[in-house]
């Protein structure tokens, strides 16, 4: 898919190339990579990550787990869940601000709007 974004998924190109980054533990760094075909990215067990098609191109991948159910969790939808009461306080924004950048649905894959545009495509054509 042309500017999306693969959120959870550790991924290896088949064709193309993607962009992706990992998130260290707090106050670690976060890691850009930018694999093509023959390279792959190993992301450790429960780190923040996410793998992009930031290209006009076509893309494919293969993601591999080590289990046959290794759960996803879209980590930006998920912390929405949490109590106002707690995500206020970690946050540091007001109920107004939280509800206007909340997600409108528990998406896998996302697009990207700058690539979108630079491409020229419209959202639901990526």
């Amino acid at each position: 898919m042309l500017c999306a974004s693969s959120q959870p998924l550790p991924d290896a190109p088949l064709a193309g190339s993607i962009l992706s980054s990992v998130v260290e533990e707090n106050g670690g760094r976060v890691i850009p990579f930018n694999s093509s075909v023959g390279q792959s990215v190993l992301v450790p067990q429960g780190l923040v990550h996410y793998t992009l098609n930031d290209n006009c191109t076509p893309s494919k991948f293969i993601s591999v787990f080590n289990n046959k159910d290794p759960g996803v969790l879209t980590a930006y939808q998920n912390l929405l869940r949490l109590s106002p009461d707690v995500l206020l306080a970690t946050t540091g924004q007001t109920q107004a601000a939280l509800n206007a950048a909340a997600p409108k649905a528990q998406a896998v894959f996302v697009l990207s709007p700058p690539c979108l545009a630079r491409c020229g495509l419209a959202a639901s054509t990526g």
